[in-house]
């Protein structure tokens, strides 16, 4: 596997696109760049939904397939400069109460793609619906302008109906996302476990890649609400980032550090036991009455 370098393979732009039409329940043709999350949002469905009726094992959907689209909730999402923003109609009740202390109803799951990501624990891969089409969705924007990295290490989400789960004090509403990171060449034993990141093993564009796209979606309606990395890990990428020519406003909108272990400054804050895999929090949904 190649390492992926230089400032243009790293600070990548986004176009912005106009929003996905909705369209009438039924069979859906499938057109060049389309993918199955746009397709399952334009006629306001779950992804899950589009896949079972189907019998779709993964995401993977090629140009004239013809794909089953059952009745949905009528939802519509725009998709704007790659990023979801969920227009709710009626009650989307998933996450109840805190990361630390909730549960989840009416579950997603994170599918099955071992082209594209490693699911450690299958029985805690449950989220709200925006947090496992942000996950997929980050996936792939990755993966289009590196097609050539590896299958990501997805730790645990949430158990089926949430609450407490072992290794963990919060993942119990749908909103946490445990990811690894990517690098030069898969190591021993990645992705079934997660590995330490170093300075000498890390592919440093293809993680800039990936929290960058994490970062994009920050201020949106169920986007990330902060990110956990130890505060060494994120020094050391952050010197990455610098040796690559990162801007320093996008590292400097990433990273706590320098600015203090304790500070409240950037998306990624210390936490202990964060420096083989970054912790994700996404926000509530704007219909996710109660979601706290």
């Amino acid at each position: 596997m190649r390492t992926h370098g230089g400032v243009a393979a790293i600070l990548f732009t986004v176009a912005l696109g106009s929003a996905v039409p909705e369209a009438s329940a039924g069979v859906h043709r499938v057109a060049p760049g389309d993918s199955l999350w746009r397709i399952a949002r334009a006629r306001g469905c779950d992804v899950d939904a589009v896949r079972r009726a189907n019998r779709l094992t993964g995401t993977q959907i090629r140009p004239g397939q013809k794909l089953r689209i059952p009745t949905c909730d009528g939802r519509r999402i725009a998709v704007k400069a790659d990023t979801a923003v969920v227009e709710p109609r009626g009650s989307g009740l998933q996450s109840i109460g805190r990361p630390q202390h909730g549960r989840l109803t009416n579950a997603s799951v994170l599918p099955r793609n071992p082209a594209a990501w490693f699911i450690r624990r299958p029985e805690r891969a449950y989220g709200t619906r925006g947090t496992v089409s942000q996950i997929q969705r980050v996936i792939q924007r990755v993966r289009r302008h590196f097609p050539r990295v590896h299958a990501l290490a997805i730790g645990d989400l949430s158990a089926r109906r949430g609450g407490k789960i072992t290794m963990h004090g919060s993942h119990q509403s749908g909103r946490d996302a445990d990811i690894g990171f990517y690098f030069k060449s898969v190591p021993r034993h990645y992705p079934a476990a997660f590995v330490l990141a170093t300075e000498d093993t890390v592919d440093v564009a293809a993680c800039f890649a990936l929290f960058t796209a994490l970062a994009d979606t920050a201020g949106h309606p169920g986007g990330v609400e902060r990110m956990y990395m130890t505060y060494e890990t994120q020094a050391m990428f952050h010197r990455l980032g610098r040796q690559r020519g990162i801007s320093p406003a996008t590292l400097d909108r990433l990273f706590q550090y320098p600015h203090g272990a304790d500070s409240d400054h950037g998306l990624f804050h210390d936490e202990p036991g964060h420096d083989e895999h970054i912790h994700v929090r996404f926000s509530c949904a704007p219909n996710d009455r109660e979601c706290r």
